[in-house]
């Protein structure tokens, strides 16, 4: 039986496990689920299994979870696990594991993907049509159905559990612009990846993490529906379009292009 990966399907983490599954050819069922309604997915297999430790700032409960189906490992609930998982089914060279592009990795998966993940969500949890419509984009009818009549409970909890407040969105905008002012200068000396000569841990990760602040649609790429920049709520795009005009934004768009595998299972058209 194929691995299922159960995930939250706009979410940046998600899409990380999803790009290293898809490129290292690894067979899979993807089970997508909206925030909050996604624990009915993850709970029965993290109380069989009691097993499990997520990303930083994430629960055993949280997504990306795969249940592999192997006995000796059954249970992967932290995006770099599966993206290890992954590259071991496909045979990853050891540059892709490079010390230092392991380090960029820890580093991107940690603040730097909380301070994505919270910025979008100030962004669009105000705009209950446009939540809607990424429900509906994202998963089953009926489950976007659910999504909808729950919203304004699923926004506090969200907010909540998150941190999601008006100081802490703006700490992470300006966290962002700097990563992406570092990066850029990274790429200042026209190197193609971030750490050697060939794709790593790195370059995924900072892709896919900051996939969800710039955009990135499903034909350049993303493995689920976004907000179009010109449809998104307010700031949304100006600050996406501020962020492509980087080298960093272009490197971004440039890896979805050149090293993103066609997604396996194309984003719901509504």
């Amino acid at each position: 039986m194929a691995p299922r990966l159960i995930t939250i399907r706009p979410s940046h983490y998600n899409e990380k496990a999803r790009w290293a599954l898809d490129r290292f050819g690894v067979e899979y069922v993807e089970e997508p689920w909206m925030p909050a309604l996604h624990f009915a997915g993850t709970i029965p297999p993290g109380l069989r299994y009691r097993r499990g430790q997520a990303d930083r700032g994430s629960s055993r409960f949280s997504t990306p979870m795969l249940v592999t189906g192997d006995p000796s490992d059954p249970l992967l609930t932290d995006s770099t696990e599966i993206v290890r998982f992954a590259a071991a089914q496909g045979g990853a060279g050891d540059s892709f594991w490079s010390p230092e592009a392991t380090v960029l990795d820890r580093h991107f998966s940690g603040r730097y993907g909380a301070d994505t993940r919270r910025l979008v969500y100030h962004f669009l949890l105000p705009d209950t049509a446009m939540l809607a419509e990424l429900a509906f984009r994202s998963v089953s009818p009926s489950q976007a159905r659910m999504f909808v009549r729950l919203t304004p409970v699923v926004r506090k909890l969200l907010i909540s559990r998150l941190k999601v407040t008006p100081e802490l969105a703006e700490r992470a905008r300006t966290n962002i612009v700097a990563e992406f002012a570092q990066i850029s200068e990274r790429l200042s000396d026209g190197r193609r990846y971030l750490v050697g000569d060939h794709f790593s841990i790195a370059d995924l990760s900072f892709a896919a993490l900051s996939a969800i602040v710039i955009g990135v649609q499903p034909e350049e790429g993303y493995g689920a529906w976004l907000p179009a920049l010109d449809q998104g709520p307010p700031g949304y795009g100006e600050f996406a379009k501020q962020l492509r005009a980087t080298a960093a934004g272009a490197f971004v768009l440039r890896m979805f292009a050149d090293e993103r595998t066609a997604p396996r299972t194309p984003p719901r058209t509504w």
